[in-house]
């Protein structure tokens, strides 16, 4: 059993797009896939602020090859008063790639009609993959759409790689004038340079390695323990705020958080407008008290990166 892999690797997706576009290509390729006669399969429906993937697993190399029973014409359509076929009786026979001697017959409430069984042989998985790559593609919808270069593509946002692999093997298919091939990036600050995925096998951890994680289920477990560890250590509490946090996994490819301050004097506003500044504008988490639930005067921000080594972004928030 092999393992297929895409990714359409795009500018900077907006957050409010992505768990939509999960559950779209999931969608998709489950319709193409029962509609090819693949059963059997594990579908994940991955994704960054800059990436849509999906990873199916547990493919066989071939279609399995399957039968039909086709009804022709009835028999007194297709065999003339001599016992010849008749051009309708020759054309069913070509249909089903027989002779016309070899052509059945069956009895039916309205007489008796030409009939075959077809057995139509399983094609390459490759080359449906190919096929269904372009369909599930061209379906996906989103929030706004754009276009880009001379106007003749509309996706998301402009399309600047495709990966298309089934085990080691590439692809080939072209969407958005974007020939697919083996080669993606990784993190655009740890390890921005090109290189080549051996496999769709291990998709995930080699673009771990490179500063990526994209799956957003791993991001947002790794953003709640940070947020954890950040408000103990400054003996507080994050304010609960699913939806930000649901935001937050969006807008990155690292799952990073920093902690940052502001004036105290700042707190003698009424809560309500220090939070609106700080969970609206800047998407940060609120952080309160432990002891009687006040604000305090800090608050984390998301980053899309492992550090933050000279402060800056740190800096820029509290500002």
């Amino acid at each position: 059993m092999a393992t297929f892999l895409l990714e359409i690797r795009t500018e900077e997706i907006p957050a409010n797009a992505l768990a939509g576009a999960r559950r779209q290509l999931e969608d998709l390729f489950t319709a193409r896939l029962d509609e090819a006669g693949y059963a059997g399969f594990e579908i994940a429906a991955l994704s960054t602020s800059r990436r849509l993937s999906a990873v199916v697993e547990n493919l066989p190399e071939r279609q399995a090859d399957r039968t039909e029973e086709m009804t022709g014409p009835p028999l007194k359509v297709a065999v003339d008063a001599d016992g010849r076929p008749t051009p309708a009786g020759e054309g069913f026979a070509r249909k089903v790639g027989l002779s016309f001697e070899d052509v059945g017959r069956v009895e039916t409430d309205k007489g008796e009609y030409l009939c075959a069984t077809v057995t139509h042989q399983g094609r390459a998985t490759a080359e449906i993959m190919a096929n269904i790559v372009s369909t599930v593609a061209a379906s996906l919808k989103f929030p706004k759409m754009m276009r880009w270069g001379d106007g003749s593509h509309l996706f998301v946002r402009p399309v600047h790689g495709v990966v298309a692999l089934l085990e080691d093997e590439v692809v080939p298919c072209e969407l958005f004038d974007v020939a697919s091939g083996r080669a993606t990036v990784g993190h655009r600050v740890h390890a921005p340079e090109e290189f080549e995925l051996a496999s769709a096998t291990g998709y995930a951890e080699a673009l771990k390695e490179r500063g990526v994680v994209v799956d957003p289920a791993e991001r947002r477990r790794s953003l709640e323990e940070l947020a954890e560890k950040l408000a103990t250590e400054a003996g507080a509490r994050v304010h609960p705020d699913p939806a930000l946090v649901a935001e937050h996994v969006e807008l990155v490819e690292w799952p990073g958080l920093i902690r940052g301050s502001f004036e105290e004097q700042f707190l003698e506003l009424p809560p309500e407008v220090v939070v609106t500044t700080l969970r609206h504008h800047q998407k940060c988490l609120i952080l309160e008290n432990g002891d009687n639930g006040g604000l305090q005067n800090a608050f984390i921000a998301v980053i899309d990166r492992k550090d933050d080594p000279e402060g800056l972004i740190r800096q820029g928030n509290e500002w």
